[in-house]
């Protein structure tokens, strides 16, 4: 089964912090990387390059796996969920032709 396999990996990285287990860890959650991407998409404009939201989601996996302790008792999805959205948002943010205090403006007047 292929969700057992990746709380073994979890939990053979919490017990070694190895970095082999570490890469195993990506690799088992890159679906769930794509997985959020693909939950975004419908409500993007349909001129947003996806390979490069996919691309964004895989760079915040990496930089969760390398900064999760796990120790503290939270599972790596629920650690990286965060991570993985916000790289995809600053990706967007990037590619975004509107200046940021434009976009800021913007979500102020469609607040009320």
């Amino acid at each position: 089964m292929v969700v057992k396999s990746k709380r073994v990996v979890a939990r053979r990285y919490k017990a070694n912090q190895d970095e082999q287990d570490r890469e195993a860890l990506i690799l088992d959650n890159m679906q769930f990387a794509q997985k959020i991407v693909s939950s975004m998409i419908p409500h993007l404009p349909a001129g947003v390059d996806k390979d490069d939201l996919y691309s964004a989601s895989l760079l915040g996996l990496t930089e969760a796996a390398h900064k999760f302790v796990a120790t503290r008792g939270v599972s790596f999805r629920t650690f990286a969920y965060p991570r993985i959205r916000g790289a995809v948002v600053d990706q967007l943010r990037k590619n975004s032709q509107l200046l940021q205090k434009v976009l800021k403006n913007i979500r102020i007047i469609f607040s009320f």
